[in-house]
């Protein structure tokens, strides 16, 4: 049996909490006080789409593994299926990386560094 993203958005209470990722679900709400992101991240997310959010935190490959654990024995329909590209599209910027992103605070760190052997 399938169900829809309608669905999973009515379960976002402390309760009863599930999402999706890579057009899955999962029920999260045993998981609540063990995640290491502190449970706040969980209920900000519950009842929707954490694709992005996922994929783009560093996230261990035993935390990978942990989530079939929590898998619900149903498949998103079809029809709520989304790709990566449309839940990019749909995130706010400031949760989708700009390429190169993570060179600017190198960057910075560097030019700092020659400044302060340069000045000091």
């Amino acid at each position: 049996m399938s169900i829809t993203r309608a669905q999973v958005e009515q379960h976002n209470k402390k309760d009863d909490i599930w999402v999706v990722h890579e057009n899955k679900v999962y029920d999260v709400t045993k998981f609540l006080e063990e995640h290491p992101g502190g449970e706040e991240v969980l209920l900000e997310y519950a009842g929707k789409d954490i694709t992005i959010e996922f994929l783009t935190t560093q996230h261990s490959d035993d935390a990978v593994e942990m989530m079939v654990d929590y898998l619900v024995d149903k498949e998103l329909v079809k029809e709520d299926h989304k790709t990566f590209t449309e839940l990019q599209n749909e995130a706010p910027k400031s949760a989708v990386p700009a390429e190169g992103g993570a060179l600017l605070p190198v960057v910075v760190l560097i030019f700092a560094i020659i400044i302060w052997y340069f000045y000091a």
